[in-house]
């Protein structure tokens, strides 16, 4: 315990009224924790999963899984082999540092081995900082998830506090009125509320109401958010009994919604969330390899009518990735809309050009009738991607063969790559 006290006594607290990052908090890492006082909102599930879609999304990106919750659920979704344990997250925040109990689980995801003795550390942890000189003693480069507990006690204003971003978890009222409390937290530590964000998870749209102009549950929600003025991320998670189901088999292990659901919504708002995350850290500058000095840029060029009827301007130059695509719709922002009619040929969401070490590729963002990248079929139920161009461009089809909807990537300033999938 009196490293504990030790760590805490040496840290600084955050001295920014807007929030700013002082020097000392220049970390090679990112801290994502996901939060909730209420139960039942599908909170650890969140966390566990979206750090198996993010390590799918970004390979090169280390990802780290701590667990601040007594039960074993980070095991369950991560450990290689039953029953095999180092030391524990209780062991490792009373040494101070996490090295030597981070071990590679499966997923390609490491993790610290969860203790039924995290509550002890309530009664040992008064500082609210104390995880981040934690972490600022730990060797790690890359990005760390935390699951927090269902309380807003001090193990989880630790979480709060390390964190560059908090997703706080909301499905009903009461779990909204909890969530005001961690905008009023950060308010405290004069933290900019951006630095948390609202996910709506376990919505069922079958919930309807008579009156009114928000007629199901999904839209009351998002208007009291928005009257409360409190960031929201623009996708939300479904209920499924299918994805509830994943924690429940003869193995004993919790699986993936990414392997064991693939193709439902779930998985699709599932990708859309990690995304949305990575947009959200700006981790372009993490656990880079080779990054080139300059980012290449895209000409997009219409290769049939509809297509060009399509684009603002011919050739389309875009200078920025992620550039998202998908179908002309008020209620999805894409950077390229495309115009569309039944029978569909566009998703709402339907890919995404990425940029890595210079190369540029696609992803299909889980789109109906798939992705063609030079002729590669990504998405309506196969692999969605990154599928690489060669250095100079490529073609790309939204949808499948018989789309109108043809493009030439032309690709410039890129260094000399050859064609690459994942």
């Amino acid at each position: 315990m009196s490293r504990i006290f030790e760590i805490g006594s040496r840290l600084e607290r955050p001295a920014s009224a807007t929030g700013s990052v002082r020097a000392g908090d220049l970390r090679p890492l990112r801290v994502v924790s996901v939060s909730s006082n209420k139960g039942g909102v599908g909170k650890t599930s969140i966390a566990t999963n979206l750090a198996v879609y993010l390590r799918a999304l970004r390979e090169d990106l280390p990802i780290l899984m701590l667990g601040f919750d007594e039960q074993p659920m980070i095991d369950r979704m991560f450990a290689i082999a039953a029953g095999v344990r180092g030391e524990t997250t209780v062991d490792a925040l009373r040494r101070g540092s996490l090295d030597g109990a981070i071990a590679l689980g499966q997923y390609g995801v490491h993790f610290v081995p969860s203790s039924p003795d995290m509550f002890e550390l309530k009664h040992e942890i008064r500082d609210p900082f104390y995880l981040r000189g934690v972490l600022a003693a730990t060797d790690w480069t890359g990005l760390v998830i935390i699951d927090t507990k269902s309380d807003f006690e001090i193990l989880t204003r630790n979480a709060l506090a390390a964190s560059d971003l908090a997703i706080v978890v909301v499905k009903d009222h009461a779990s909204l009125i909890e969530a005001q409390r961690v905008f009023d937290l950060l308010e405290d530590w004069r933290m900019p509320p951006t630095r948390a964000r609202i996910l709506l998870s376990l919505v069922d749209r079958r919930v309807k109401f008579r009156e009114g102009q928000e007629r199901d549950i999904l839209a009351l929600l998002v208007s009291e958010i928005r009257e409360l003025g409190l960031p929201v991320f623009d996708t939300f998670l479904a209920r499924s009994p299918k994805v509830e189901a994943l924690t429940t088999n003869p193995q004993g292990r919790a699986l993936s919604i990414l392997h064991g659901a693939a193709g439902s919504l779930v998985d699709k708002q599932m990708c859309h969330l990690a995304h949305d995350v990575l947009d959200a850290l700006a981790l372009a500058g993490l656990a880079s390899r080779a990054a080139p000095t300059s980012r290449p840029t895209i000409l997009l060029e219409a290769l049939t009518p509809r297509a060009a009827l399509a684009l603002p301007s011919q050739p389309l130059r875009l200078e920025h990735f992620p550039v998202r695509i998908g179908r002309l719709d008020p209620d999805v922002a894409n950077d390229v809309s495309i115009p569309d009619h039944r029978p569909w040929h566009v998703s709402k969401r339907h890919a995404e050009l990425i940029e890595r070490d210079g190369r540029v590729g696609v992803i299909d963002l889980g789109s109906r009738l798939g992705t063609l990248v030079d002729g590669h079929a990504l998405g309506g139920g196969s692999d969605r991607g990154p599928r690489f161009f060669e250095e100079d461009g490529g073609r790309l089809v939204l949808g499948n063969a018989r789309s109108p909807f043809a493009f030439a990537v032309k690709i410039v300033g890129s260094p000399r790559r050859g064609p690459s999938a994942l």
